[in-house]
């Protein structure tokens, strides 16, 4: 009889100490209700990423035809012009597979009084305190000239389900220099929803794509996007730029096609069975394995097996 695992659970652990940064709303584009959030937290170990975007780049695709001489070349003509046509699209993005996860746990280390306001952060503590709450910071300051690095970060590449108990899973997917991550060590409330940390950033060389318009510098103009990427079921939105032709008939646009849902995989899901080993050792789900190119887990150095 496997060894069944006992775990807590009804609530989303939190990392009290990022209640006092500042600026923490940047980087949160999508806001999930509570049971789906709650769902992700506890039993997502690995997202499957389906994201495609098509910039449909520098004009119509009627003005490059007859521009390259498709309306008078005959056969041979309307090749080459549709062969102008499709170099008219300023590069595609395929981002297919599935993400990895860790856990991670920060915490800064305060040298003065921070000015920041707790009540942004999850539990809206101390929100109820009245107008002297920020004389509290004073008693959160840790001054300890032995320690240079500043936050201190805490990571498990193999977080299982006793880990997850502190904040929190971490999931990133990397395709080139497209990048998705998705963050719960560093969750907000607000408005009735929670809003983890959610980046993505993909660039097609003349095109950028990002889910914050500051990730998005360096554009040369706004880029129309038809269509959004979804995470569980919600709408996130994403920004572009180009860099085109001023004297360009028709501005690009993009369409973009993306869903980001839970894997279906063995490996892709907590159980909380206590099966995982057995799993692994009877070569049943390769995915938890850390030597397996499609492992649930990131490479390191400690080997293939689990310890």
């Amino acid at each position: 009889m496997s060894f069944q695992n006992i775990n807590f659970l009804g609530h989303i652990p939190y990392n009290p100490d990022l209640l006092l940064n500042k600026n923490r709303a940047a980087n949160r584009p999508v806001g999930f209700l509570y049971t789906d959030l709650i769902n992700m937290y506890w039993t997502a170990r690995s997202f499957k990423v389906d994201i495609d975007i098509v910039t449909v780049a520098l004009q119509d695709a009627l003005t490059s035809f007859l521009n390259a001489g498709g309306g008078i070349g005959g056969v041979v003509g309307a090749g080459l012009a549709l062969g102008a046509v499709n170099a008219d699209t300023a590069g595609s993005i395929s981002m297919h597979g599935y993400s990895q996860i860790v856990t991670k746990y920060e915490k800064a280390i305060r040298k003065s009084k921070t000015s920041s306001i707790p009540s942004d952060g999850m539990w809206g503590f101390p929100q109820d305190l009245g107008e002297d709450w920020w004389e509290l910071d004073e008693d959160i300051v840790e001054e300890d000239d032995r320690v240079d690095q500043n936050p201190l970060i805490s990571t498990n590449n193999r977080p299982d389900e006793g880990s997850l108990c502190s904040a929190g899973p971490r999931h990133k997917f990397r395709s080139g220099i497209n990048y998705l991550e998705v963050d719960f060590s560093d969750i907000l409330y607000r408005n009735g929803k929670y809003w983890p940390r959610i980046i993505f950033f993909a660039n097609s060389g003349t095109a950028t794509y990002a889910s914050s318009p500051l990730l998005t510098e360096g554009g040369a103009g706004a880029l129309t996007i038809n269509g959004s990427i979804t995470i569980m079921g919600y709408p996130m939105k994403v920004y572009g730029t180009i860099s085109f032709d001023p004297a360009v008939i028709i501005p690009p646009f993009a369409n973009l096609s993306g869903k980001v849902r839970i894997g279906k995989r063995c490996g892709d899901q907590f159980y909380y069975d206590g099966g995982d080993e057995a799993r692994v050792e009877d070569d049943e789900c390769p995915q938890l394995i850390k030597g397996d190119p499609n492992s649930v887990y990131p490479p390191d150095k400690a080997g293939s097996k689990p310890t």
